[in-house]
């Protein structure tokens, strides 16, 4: 009974935990408690908590990992296992558990299995994440790729966290992206830009305006072209101009 137990708290943890994708957690983790409080007596409590774990917990994810056909499940299990052995049983992972779980996620984000398009993001950034950590350049050569591709393929105005992506992402990673592939990141974020700024095709947007902007900006401001500068912060400007030029002023009455 011990056992069944053990093994429903290491099912029922790995996919409880919430997660702070910079490493922030309580524990210096990227998953973090969903919950934490405080007891009249002043014992701090958290849900999950890794102080109920051990090692032989550490083990079933590694064993679930390599045993299941499920990108979306593999990569939970081998994620817990890389970014949590250490702060549980003091034991350093294997990078093979880091791959893994970054193969995992670019396969669920490629296979579109994701429930929203913002999930297929996370996965991307955080297969990104773990193949800059383990320096597998092959693997993060993978992982670019497969956030440009996701990009174009899930397009959509409306998601300013999709198309924004690549930038946010990419574009300040030294030696990531060919020149080709930067060059295209600021062309995509143009043609966005002349799209939400505009009224006349269903897509304005003031805010999807502002985030191209302040991108493109940046991207200019890097290169000294304080003219390029001034024109995208205009354009978003201008967006912001015209719905204010829409809005009834406050207090009028109609007649």
């Amino acid at each position: 009974m011990e056992v069944e137990l053990k093994v429903l708290l290491a099912e029922h943890s790995a996919f409880m935990f919430g997660e702070r994708r910079e490493g922030h957690s309580v524990w210096d983790t990227c998953f973090a408690p969903i919950f934490e409080g405080t007891r009249k007596d002043g014992a701090i409590v958290r849900t999950p908590d890794i102080k109920e774990l051990d090692a032989e917990t550490v083990a079933h994810w590694k064993a679930r990992a390599a045993a299941t056909t499920n990108p979306i499940m593999r990569a939970r299990y081998a994620d817990c296992a890389w970014d949590l052995e250490k702060a549980i049983s003091g034991e350093n992972p294997p990078h093979e558990f880091a791959r893994m779980a970054a193969d995992a996620y670019i396969s669920s984000a490629e296979k579109r299995v994701c429930s929203n398009s913002i999930n297929g993001v996370e996965w991307l950034a955080r297969a990104l994440s773990l193949a800059k950590t383990i320096n597998d350049q092959a693997l993060v050569s993978r992982a670019v790729e497969a956030i440009l591709a996701f990009r174009d393929d899930v397009l959509n105005p409306a998601e300013i966290g999709v198309w924004i992506a690549p930038f946010d992402l990419l574009y300040e990673g030294r030696g990531m992206l060919t020149e080709t592939q930067q060059s295209k990141i600021i062309t995509d974020l143009e043609a966005m830009l002349a799209l939400v700024s505009s009224r006349t095709d269903g897509h304005f947007d003031p805010f999807g305006a502002q985030a191209a902007a302040e991108r493109l900006a940046r991207h200019y401001e890097r290169r000294g072209e304080r003219h390029q500068v001034h024109r995208v912060i205009k354009t978003y400007g201008g967006a912001f101009e015209a719905i204010a030029k829409d809005a009834s002023p406050v207090g009028s009455r109609t007649s």
